[in-house]
């Protein structure tokens, strides 16, 4: 086996310490003990006053939640299962899915209170912690990372967390999120990514 080469197990322990980290952070936020924090970095980064970037941020915004995610993760599912595999296509099922059914869980379970800096431009009636769209955009371009063959991973790697990091900011520059929404729903999706790329693995290993 290569220096580089991952097992199946370490790959699993990975998902597993991604979620624990989520729900860590959200303990910690349904506390309060991250406000400070949260505010040092909307202060920071300039996020307490109204931007000319906001329009342009709703626009992003729009492409990670709402309906629009789930046209574009359905025709993504069927591209993948047309052109790639069945087992790629159902994982990212199991990652875009799955992690929306945990994400919008811990959203009730934490309760965290949205940003109250500004008005809220974009509409939201959900508890802030962990962030939908920084979930999904974890969940879904991860996993599209880690289907591309070896030697274009890095290239789409770097991508996909330039693509989260876009889709963040815009969350907050729209003030309905803290950062530490952005950093538990992304954790949250790298979790379920590795999941629906560890069912991938196991089912090219056992393709019957």
């Amino acid at each position: 086996m290569g220096a580089l080469s991952i097992s199946d197990r370490q790959i699993l322990i990975a998902a597993k310490l991604s979620i624990a980290a989520c729900i860590a952070l959200g303990l910690a936020a349904h506390t309060g003990w991250l406000h400070l924090i949260d505010l040092a970095v909307a202060r920071a980064f300039g996020l307490t006053g109204a931007s000319p970037l906001a329009q342009p941020m709703i626009w992003v915004s729009a492409v990670g939640g709402g309906t629009l995610r789930w046209i574009l993760v359905s025709l993504l599912i069927g591209i993948l299962w047309w052109r790639i595999s069945r087992h790629a296509a159902i994982a990212m099922l199991i990652a875009a899915l799955g992690s929306n059914i945990a994400s919008n869980a811990l959203k009730i379970a934490f309760a965290v209170p949205r940003p109250d800096l500004l008005p809220h431009l974009d509409p939201v009636g959900s508890p802030s912690f962990p962030s939908g769209h920084a979930t999904n955009a974890a969940a879904v371009y991860i996993l599209l990372a880690l289907l591309v063959p070896p030697r274009w991973r890095a290239g789409a790697m770097t991508a996909a967390i330039a693509a989260m990091l876009i889709n963040g900011t815009s969350r907050m520059m729209l003030n309905v999120h803290w950062a530490s929404d952005i950093l538990g729903g992304s954790l949250l999706g790298t979790g379920f990514a590795l999941l629906g790329w560890l069912y991938v693995r196991r089912g090219r290993a056992n393709p019957n």
